[in-house]
């Protein structure tokens, strides 16, 4: 099993999406929400769960898993599946992903 490496970003991401979820439609529903992410990464850990290739971007497959109305974007290394962000499906996730990766490797997260 692959470890699972979250980004600052996507973990503030799916956070923000649990209080978004819980302020609209209560506590079940934002726990029952959140924890499809939680399971979509052990699924990506134990190789059940591949996603779609995305695109290469700065020298990096980038792959997608869709879950519920948003995509978690990562990256397959030997031993880790990198969580790079997690954005809604209206989102201009190319741009955003453009902006997100050379942050994310100027740090040393990727």
């Amino acid at each position: 099993m692959k470890r699972v490496v979250v980004s600052a970003e996507a973990d503030a991401e799916v956070r923000s999406i649990y209080r978004f979820t819980w302020r609209k439609w209560g506590e079940a529903r934002a726990d029952t929400y959140v924890a499809q992410f939680h399971d979509a990464y052990v699924r990506l850990a134990n190789g059940t769960a591949m996603g779609r290739f995305f695109r290469n971007i700065d020298g990096m497959e980038v792959r997608r898993l869709e879950v519920g109305r948003h995509i978690v974007v990562f990256a397959l290394r030997e031993n880790a599946v990198l969580v790079l962000q997690v954005f809604h499906d209206r989102m201009d996730v190319l741009a955003r992903l453009e902006r997100l990766i050379p942050r994310l490797k100027s740090r040393g997260a990727i």
